[in-house]
């Protein structure tokens, strides 16, 4: 669908409002200095690239600022973004502003991102532009997405982990799935939860394309083999690090939980009730959400080939939410970033199966309601 005079596509024009509308919600905070919720983690992150940039560039060794009688390496994450962000320090300066510039446009490249996975994913435009604008206007994402977060730039390579592995199963062109392994492999070194993500390709090549009649089972299983030694870097570089994470409980997460059964049913509903719909979705898009649910089971989608896939990584992200419940608390919402696909996945699917039911004002609803949602 393009503009008659200009040949401008609507898919362009809606990403190239996103981007406008986006810069005008974030405009008066970019020069702000670190603040919020979350100031201690932004502080912590933003110290790392500060001692890349003032110190010393070795991205193996990223710095703390609080050192002892030590020389303040400490490794969590692979500090990938932290390091590239330092990187463009040495060229401009040191200047909070130019983290969130970084941040921004990393999240600019998730919604891009998001939307070619909807793409392929439903073969279509409109569902995914649904989603990629809905997911642009998550509250959660808008909020962080100009802090500097390591879990923004995991997430980005995550979403494009998946989109060009679903790319790859169209054509089955070798570079694309090593490039999907290669964005899997970095998103998961830049924050660990999103190795979980693996599970969609390692589920596809081990189990549900072995049974494809065309395809001989040995040759997808070894294809599954070659993929998963991309998990190797991420396996050995949080070997390195987890030992050095004296008195973290992300590691142990629930099996060293000191809180009441009552404060984890608390953090529990908090997340159900009120950090889903208000904070993941909006609450704008939770109808779609909510339709997405009804409306797999009324098309018994759960039947199509590729269900099994997201459904397997939506009890595996559930399963971690379970585990880091006691560490999640009420207020790290940016732990569950890896739930972001899967969640407007759903969305899509919701607002497009809404958009064409046969009633003379849902197409208008479903677009009233999208638009409402900045």
């Amino acid at each position: 669908m393009s503009f008659k005079y200009f040949n401008i596509s609507l898919s362009t024009c809606i990403m190239v409002a996103i981007v406008i509308i986006s810069v005008a919600m974030h405009a008066r905070h970019f020069n702000k200095e670190l603040m919020g919720m979350h100031v201690w983690r932004q502080t912590q992150t933003q110290s790392t690239i500060l001692n890349f940039y003032e110190e010393d560039m070795n991205i193996f060794n990223p710095r703390k600022n609080y050192r002892g009688n030590g020389d303040g390496i400490f490794r969590m994450e692979f500090p990938l973004m932290q390091w590239l962000v330092a990187g463009t320090y040495k060229i401009f300066g040191n200047h909070l502003i130019i983290s969130r510039i970084w941040m921004f446009v990393i999240g600019i490249f998730s919604v891009l991102g998001m939307y070619k996975l909807l793409k392929v994913l439903f073969d279509s435009e409109v569902p995914a532009l649904m989603g990629a604008w809905a997911f642009n206007f998550s509250p959660s994402f808008y909020y962080h997405t100009i802090n500097p977060m390591p879990d923004n730039l995991a997430l980005c390579l995550g979403i494009w982990g998946l989109a060009v592995f679903f790319i790859w199963r169209k054509n089955e062109k070798r570079h694309l799935l090593i490039l999907s392994g290669f964005l899997l492999s970095l998103s998961a070194l830049c924050k660990l939860p999103f190795i979980l993500y693996f599970a969609v390709p390692g589920i596809y090549l081990g189990l549900i394309q072995p049974r494809a009649s065309s395809i001989k089972p040995q040759a997808s299983i070894a294809k599954a083999a070659c993929f998963s030694m991309f998990m190797l870097p991420v396996l050995a570089w949080y070997a390195l690090a987890v030992p050095e994470w004296h008195g973290n409980g992300i590691v142990q997460g629930i099996f060293q939980n000191k809180a009441s059964t009552e404060v984890l049913m608390g953090n529990f509903f908090h997340h159900l009730f009120s950090t889903l719909p208000e904070l993941l979705l909006n609450y704008g898009s939770l109808p779609f959400f909510l339709a997405a649910i009804y409306f797999i089971f009324k098309n018994k989608t759960y039947k199509t080939a590729l269900f099994p896939l997201f459904a397997s990584l939506g009890l595996f992200l559930s399963l971690y939410f379970l585990f880091e419940l006691n560490m999640i608390g009420k207020s790290h919402d940016y732990y569950l970033f890896p739930f972001f696909p899967v969640l407007f996945i759903l969305v899509s699917y919701g607002a497009y199966q809404l958009y064409k039911i046969k009633f003379r004002l849902a197409g208008d609803i479903v677009l009233a309601i999208l638009l409402v949602l900045p």
